[in-house]
């Protein structure tokens, strides 16, 4: 449909000539502005002003002629520092067209142009909006802007040289470093942000940001961003890179091909990550880890990563390292090189109910179907691991090692591994359906001996007391239950159970030791069960 006034009625030609001047007159004067189909050729960046609207038609292409490290689109003057907060130029909306950055000049290595730099606002959408082209740098740098939308855009073929972080789409906060064009540099960050039905391909990373801040004492985070129903292909890095995000939303997504992470999440809390599709990633499917400020570890926190399905990975589907309360729940873990699910020097961690095949591809035994290193405070329930099949074998189904504690594991079906079903460190407080090992493997059996428990037996309902020879097969596990409802008591329960052929007497002396008054065989450990 034809505008009454569009670039072409202020001297624009659309035959890959020079439109500079045509577009920028047009972007000074109207508010509502048509761009028909043609390619306009642009050398100068185009001053964008609020409660501007752009349609581009189908066909029409604006392509970038001008210097390395410019925005083809700016909402703003470049030098003007005053502009702070969110109070410079918004309520700007793009739909339709085509921004090509062009290709980049032979021997470049720099920063190359950006197609759209957004900064101190509120209300940008762009919507059916294609990117393409251009060389080590971002098609949008968004610095402290809220409210923002990217609905069903095309950000692809984007060529990188350089080693620096490239998110096609990158939220970010104002920062001398981060956002250079204009504005205070005042660490304001872009917050309540919708990326939906967009595309991404051949570029550095999809989407995210790789900047954050501490002002006094405190983290400042990108809130409220929603990255749902995306489409990320042969990503040079990630497909999402999310740093020092809270109340994330991260849903829905297909991810296919990265040089690193298909979803890195460094630092923030209270994100959901769900129902997302992850293949043929090169590192980690989904990786999150802390974030380290000024010397200070701010961790990967109160987290869900929920129902995705994460295929052929080279590390780990899912990879936790320094979080806490993070839970892991419903994901499918297949073709993974190393461990499938892992954490390591975490708090509170949590995988329940997922599924974990052919894990270890790298190598028969190296690695574990699920690892714990490091781990204080965990679940793992509902797990499904199994290397059945396969040419290769992980270690162990479950792996938790001696720096564990406190992890309770229950109601998990595992094949056995090249090493065996389980290997779960015995002491710490860790759990196996409901039972955890007060001590470490014994041979006692004097008369006065002690044994010491590494916790309350109070805390459990009953214990059981392996003992016996095991040269000579005469080994039992026998139950004893405290004589009052809440457990033990001090002085006035006795352990008292059977072995091969004969009896263990123990008195509780005091919540964790026992001594023994009659031992026809030796005492070779004590499990608390709940």
């Amino acid at each position: 449909m034809k505008q009454s006034v569009t670039v072409k009625d202020y001297g624009a030609i659309g035959n890959q000539t020079n439109d500079t001047k045509a577009f920028q007159k047009m972007f000074a004067e109207e508010r509502e502005i048509y761009v028909p189909r043609g390619i306009y050729h642009i050398d100068e960046t185009i001053r964008v002003y609020e409660n501007t609207s752009v349609v581009m038609e189908n066909g029409a292409v604006i392509r970038w002629r001008g210097r390395a490290n410019r925005c083809v689109f700016l909402n703003g003057e470049y030098g003007n520092t005053e502009i702070s907060g969110y109070s410079g130029d918004g309520n700007i909306y793009f739909q339709g067209g085509t921004i090509d950055l062009g290709e980049i000049p032979s021997g470049a290595t720099g920063y190359g142009p950006i197609a759209c730099g957004w900064a101190h606002a509120e209300n940008i959408h762009m919507e059916n909006v294609t990117f393409t082209g251009g060389y080590n740098n971002h098609f949008v740098d968004m610095t402290a802007v809220r409210r923002s939308s990217y609905i069903n855009c095309v950000f692809k073929d984007m060529t990188i040289t350089g080693g620096n972080v490239y998110e096609a789409l990158q939220i970010d906060m104002s920062t001398n470093s981060a956002f250079p064009h204009f504005g205070a540099t005042d660490n304001k960050p872009s917050y309540d942000c919708v990326v939906d039905r967009c595309t991404f391909r051949n570029v550095a990373i999809g989407v995210g940001s790789h900047a954050s801040r501490v002002v006094d004492g405190k983290q400042i985070m990108y809130n409220a961003i929603r990255i749902t129903n995306c489409a990320f292909y042969n990503m040079n890095d990630h497909g999402i890179r999310l740093d020092s995000y809270e109340g994330a939303y991260i849903e829905g997504n297909y991810i296919d091909g990265t040089g690193q992470h298909g979803i890195y999440v460094i630092g923030g809390k209270g994100n959901f990550i769900g129902a997302n599709y992850i293949n043929n990633i090169k590192e980690h499917g989904i990786c999150l880890v802390d974030k380290g400020i000024g010397g200070t570890s701010y961790p990967a926190a109160t987290s869900i990563v929920h129902g995705s399905r994460i295929f052929n990975c080279g590390r780990s589907a899912v990879r936790i390292v320094r979080g806490k309360g993070i839970d892991v729940t419903q994901v499918k873990a297949i073709n993974s090189g190393e461990d499938g699910l892992s954490a390591t020097d975490s708090d509170m961690i949590r995988f329940m109910n997922c599924d974990v095949k052919n894990a270890s591809t790298t190598g028969n035994g190296r690695f574990n179907g699920v690892r714990l290193s490091g781990v204080s405070g965990g679940q793992l329930s509902g797990l499904d691991v199994s290397n059945k099949g396969h040419s290769t074998n992980y270690a162990n189904g479950i792996q938790v090692t001696s720096t564990s504690h406190n992890i309770n594991t229950f109601e998990n079906r595992i094949d056995k591994g090249s090493s065996g079903r389980v290997n779960i460190a015995i002491n710490n407080g860790n759990r196996v359906d409901g039972e955890t090992y007060l001590t470490e493997l014994l041979n006692v059996s004097g008369v006065g001996q002690t044994i010491r428990l590494n916790d309350d037996i109070n805390n459990y309902t009953s214990i059981i007391v392996g003992s016996g020879i095991v040269s000579r097969k005469e080994t039992t596990h026998s139950i004893a239950r405290g004589f009052y409802n809440n457990g033990f008591r001090r002085g006035d329960d006795v352990i008292n159970v059977e072995t091969a052929n004969g009896r263990i007497i123990m008195d509780v002396i005091s919540p964790t030791e026992l001594r023994i008054v009659r031992a026809d065989h030796p005492v070779r450990v004590i499990i608390g069960k709940r």
